[in-house]
Formats: structure tokens, C-alpha cells, sequence
């Protein structure tokens, strides 16, 4: 084959030569400094072998081997020139990191909450994202970044401002509910070993507690075929208004106000008992809506 890599003699294995085995040869001064490798050059220039072709001013295929044609960066040099040579580029190239990184402290200082709001939405705002990458680039905003940053966060907390009145208008409006019977049987089923205790009322609707220990701990929740409609707080039924319309609020506030007849109704209805949701065989427990075990442990 061809000798693709002029540092290395010539070989009919490439994995040879990619793998480093075939041992190098030396370049005649000459013809190192053509490639760049000199230290330094008389017209006061540092040149330096192209990292990008390893001072060969030529790339080649890393599968094949074939030469693709010359360098991009150096443009087929194979060397390239600074003016400082690369103990004083390493030292400026440090100079400059610290100066950033004193930058970022010192604007962290001053602007803060403007720092922290746009760290916490980086990794979903392209917006937040750029400029984060500003300050770490440049260790500081422009006036106008800095102005469009506290526009959005002005603009969120009128938002924040606006849901939060929203949602006490909401909890003000929520419909009474009384839920004391649905609780009771309930929290009697927990007290009696029942892990998951529920209560299937007429409509598909069914009435949960919390699991122990939640957030929402006192509440009881309510879904319909599956979908989460709301939950009961403090005898208020806050209900999600994309799910849950109001002629199905009216329909929450009338079951759990008849707990106890309304699931006996359901059991009746679907020959299911509306504690374990089991089908019902036994004549009496159809009559009672309920299975014999359930009505033991919810207290009916």
C-alpha cells in the first residue's frame, strides 16, 4: 500500500501502524522544520506542530487510512505560529480563568437572586441556559442581559402572585362536603389490617385516604375510572377543574354525604362489593352490597 502516514515506513498491515507497533522513523532537520517542529523561527514567531495533524499537514481516515487532503487548520503547514510561546499562552490562558472565575463571584455578590433563578431553570430554558453560559464565559451580564433576566423574573412572580390568589379563590368557593362517614369507614378498614382501604360509590367514583405520613395526610381523595378528580379538605372538596366538571362536584358532595347507603347501592348495581371491588355470590352480601370480610372491616 501506499505510505498514508509519511512518519511511518511502509507497511500492508494498518493495524499495524494505527496500533503504534511499526516503530517510527526519524525526519531530517529539514524536513522537521518544514512540519513545523522547530521550537521557534527567526522572524519571531513560535511555531508549534498543528495538533489538529500532528504536524503532518495532512489528515487522513482513522478507518482506512486514505488521505482525505490537507489540514483545515493549519492548512497544510503542519505547524502553526504564535506569537508567545506555550509557557506564556498557558499563563495567560490561566490569567484569564481567574479573572472570569473573580468575575462570576463578584456578580454572584451583587445579583444574587438573579444568579440563583436562572441556575434553577437552565436545564429547561434555552433562554436561562445561554445566559448562564454567558456568565461563566465572560464572568458577567451586559446591562441587557441583566435587564431581560429580571423582566422574566418579574414576569414569574406575577404569575406565582396570580395562581396563588387563583387557588384561594378556589379554596374559598370549594364546595362543604361532609365526608365524616366515608373517614370513619375508612380509617376502620386501616385499623383492621386493610393496607388500601377504598370505597366504590354508584358512578365509578372512589373515595381513598392518603398513604400514612403524606403531605396530604387528613384528606380523602377522590377519582373516577382512574383519573384523579380531587381531594376533600377539611370538609371542602377541591376538586381539579380539567377533570373534574361541576356536575361531577355536585355528584362527590351527594355521595359522600350517603356513604354508607350509596355503597350499598353500588354493590347492588354491578354485583361487585364496594370495599375489595370482589363479585358478590352470596344472596346476603348482594343484599348488603358489601362481601361478609369487607363489612367486618369497614365497620358496616
Amino acid at each position: 500500500m501506499n505510505n498514508a502516514f509519511p512518519d511511518f515506513p511502509e507497511s500492508d498491515d494498518l493495524s499495524e501502524l494505527l496500533s503504534g507497533k511499526v516503530e517510527k522513523r526519524e525526519l531530517p532537520m529539514d524536513e522537521a522544520s518544514v512540519r513545523g517542529r522547530a521550537a521557534g523561527g527567526p522572524d519571531g514567531y513560535h511555531y508549534e506542530p498543528c495538533s489538529k495533524c500532528q504536524g503532518r499537514g495532512k489528515v487522513y481516515s482513522h478507518y482506512t487510512g486514505r488521505l482525505l487532503g490537507d489540514c483545515f487548520a493549519c492548512k497544510g503547514a503542519g505547524k502553526k505560529a504564535f506569537r508567545q510561546n506555550a509557557a506564556k499562552r498557558a499563563q495567560a490562558r490561566q490569567a484569564r480563568a481567574m479573572k472570569v472565575e473573580s468575575g462570576v463571584e463578584a456578580f454572584r455578590q451583587e445579583h444574587a437572586d438573579v444568579v440563583d433563578y436562572l441556575m434553577a431553570r437552565a436545564e429547561r430554558w434555552d433562554f436561562a441556559k445561554s445566559l448562564v453560559e454567558q456568565l461563566a464565559r465572560k464572568g458577567s451580564l451586559s446591562d441587557g442581559q441583566l435587564n431581560a433576566a429580571r423582566n422574566a423574573m418579574a414576569r414569574d412572580a406575577e404569575r406565582a402572585a396570580q395562581r396563588a390568589a387563583e387557588k384561594s379563590a378556589a379554596a374559598t368557593n370549594a364546595p362543604v362536603v361532609d365526608v365524616t362517614k366515608v373517614v370513619v369507614a375508612l380509617e376502620t378498614a386501616a385499623e383492621n389490617g386493610k393496607k388500601k382501604p377504598m370505597l366504590r360509590l354508584p358512578g365509578g367514583y372512589v373515595f381513598s385516604l392518603p398513604k400514612p405520613g403524606s403531605v396530604n395526610e387528613g384528606a380523602v381523595y377522590v377519582k373516577r375510572g382512574g383519573v384523579y378528580l380531587g381531594k376533600i379538605v377539611e370538609g371542602r372538596f377541591h376538586r381539579i377543574r380539567r377533570e373534574c366538571s361541576l356536575e361531577m362536584e355536585a355528584e362527590v358532595v351527594r355521595l359522600a354525604a350517603n356513604a354508607a347507603e350509596e355503597a350499598v347501592a353500588y354493590g347492588k348495581e354491578t354485583m361487585h362489593c364496594a370495599c375489595c371491588g370482589l363479585t358478590l355470590t352470596d344472596p346476603v352480601s348482594i343484599e348488603r352490597g358489601i362481601g361478609p370480610i369487607c363489612a367486618g372491616k369497614y365497620g358496616f
